[in-house]
């Protein structure tokens, strides 16, 4: 009975603290909102911006419900443009001097190659000396994974879901806010005002967007932020046959590129031309080549090759076969099994190591389970050593069945590490069959295992085409070669406008 009384008086003392709690919590935001207000103001007079590119307040003071209940209306390109946003205003004044001010957003810092030619980008663009940072939508997990390395660079990075400017306080939408947010799923229109927010707090001269989701979140929020410039980067195929892909993207690209202050790029000439053809728009987008980071992989030290095979519970002489790669369905692992299951039956003694993550780990490792291959085939997960990983294999492989410019072949070439591969998309933009790798048709299990037995064979061979490798990704291929076409597609897009 006693005991009853006790909890009885700490729950009325609870409810008794509620309201109490919740008058703190609403002068709390009361004050926060007056001394942002007072930081923006003085943002803005700090610096100079023109009057046609200084955002509302409305684009971030608002309620949830505000954005939510604004009715869906599916844009195209006959969707007119809206008035005040297709032109961007002054543009700014470091433009005169090659040094625009850039955002580069994508989904989050995983361990992909389109993250990694983000950070390549980044670097390179703040040694030219242009004010340069990075944010992503999250950075939770292995989304996570290059984060370190953009701040050991010296580049600011922030997650828009983990380190938000400002609580979003309630405003009502101004009617050219709700229409570019009628354009966009109830579930997308946070993430599009969380980068308004972003953007308002620092406000680029260039908002350059990596991915498809990005891409689009990303031109809306410039469009609303008055951002003078946005350049969409595509980095594969159109998304229409990946199974990740929405219905409402593509009539966005097209509602989209009527702005001029939107433009596309491509890292391949078959993806530039397969998002021409989707999208049936005109002209087609500005190819600029991906780029490898050389340094790793020329200063590896000369025990690597010996170390990793230790670590690895490998012999020196073991022929290992390497893939990068994830886990997904667009990246066939199951073909990267059936491949090697076929290999040992050449009873070459090999090894097969896998480096990546993806939804598709529990069916690859059960399905090697059923080929018999036991511990021949080691699942590495995500990892930071990729270049020491390729001075210990002897071949590469890759089995996507579609592909635009695959950064782990521009990987396997610096390292002088041969490949096979599969003859799709952009791939034999990169590598010429028999000269640094060798080209199979895909899904030809018998064919790519026969060439990839005979690079583990002929050592000369696999020597040779690494070599090759090498010297095509030093004269192509340099991070100092894609920040100049980068620049320059910078000025030739504001010389444009």
């Amino acid at each position: 009975m006693r005991k009853s009384q006790h909890i009885l008086r700490n729950v009325k003392k609870i409810l008794l603290c509620i309201p109490i709690l919740s008058l703190f919590i609403r002068a709390c935001r009361k004050l926060l909102r007056i001394t942002l207000s007072a930081r923006y103001n003085c943002l803005w007079a700090e610096k100079s911006i023109a009057p046609a590119r200084r955002p509302s307040m409305g684009y971030f003071w608002r309620l949830q419900a505000d954005i939510h209940f604004i009715r869906y209306r599916q844009p195209d390109a006959s969707s007119p443009a809206i008035p005040g946003l297709s032109h961007p205003g002054e543009l700014p004044p470091m433009l005169s001097k090659g040094k625009p001010k850039v955002t580069l957003f994508t989904g989050t810092m995983g361990p992909g190659g389109a993250e990694w030619q983000v950070c390549l980008l980044a670097r390179e663009l703040q040694r030219k000396g242009c004010p340069v940072r990075v944010v992503v939508m999250n950075s939770y997990g292995s989304g996570g994974h290059r984060t370190p390395w953009l701040h050991k660079n010296g580049i600011p990075c922030v997650a828009m879901h983990t380190d938000p400017p400002l609580f979003l306080l309630p405003t009502k939408p101004l009617p050219h806010q709700a229409d570019i947010l009628a354009m966009l799923p109830r579930r997308a229109r946070t993430d599009c005002m969380n980068l308004c927010a972003h953007l308002a707090l620092d406000p680029p001269d260039i908002l350059h967007c990596f991915l498809d989701y990005s891409n689009i979140i990303g031109a809306y929020a410039g469009l609303l932020s008055g951002v003078p410039a946005l350049r969409l980067s595509l980095r594969s195929m159109n998304p229409s046959s990946y199974l990740y892909y929405e219905n409402w993207w593509r009539p966005s690209y097209r509602y989209l590129l009527q702005y001029p202050q939107i433009r596309l790029e491509a890292n391949s000439h078959f993806a530039a031309l397969d998002y021409q053809d989707w999208l049936e728009s005109s002209p087609m987008p500005e190819v600029i080549p991906n780029a490898v980071d050389t340094a790793p992989f020329d200063f590896q030290p000369s025990d690597t090759r010996e170390q990793i095979r230790q670590n690895l519970g490998l012999e020196v002489d073991t022929p290992l076969v390497l893939t990068v790669l994830r886990l997904e369905e667009e990246k066939c692992p199951l073909d990267m099994l059936r491949i090697f299951a076929e290999l040992r039956k050449s009873r070459i003694n090999a090894r097969l190591i896998h480096v990546g993550i993806g939804y598709m780990l529990k069916e690859a490792t059960q399905f090697a389970r059923s080929l018999n291959l036991g511990d021949s085939v080691l699942f590495l997960g995500a990892r930071h050593d990729i270049p020491a990983l390729m001075a210990a294999a002897d071949a590469l492989l890759l089995t996507s069945r579609v592909e635009s410019s695959p950064n782990v072949l521009l990987e396997a070439m610096a390292a002088g590490l041969p490949f096979v591969a599969p003859r799709v998309g952009g791939v034999p933009e990169l590598a010429s069959n028999g000269e640094n790798g060798f080209l199979e048709a895909h899904g030809d299990i018998a064919a790519m295992a026969k060439r990839l037995g005979l690079l583990l064979e002929n050592k000369e061979l696999a020597r040779s085409m690494g070599a090759k490798g090498r010297g095509n990704v030093a004269a192509m291929y340099t991070p100092e070669r894609l920040v100049d076409n980068v620049l320059a597609a910078y000025g030739r897009q504001f010389a444009a406008l």
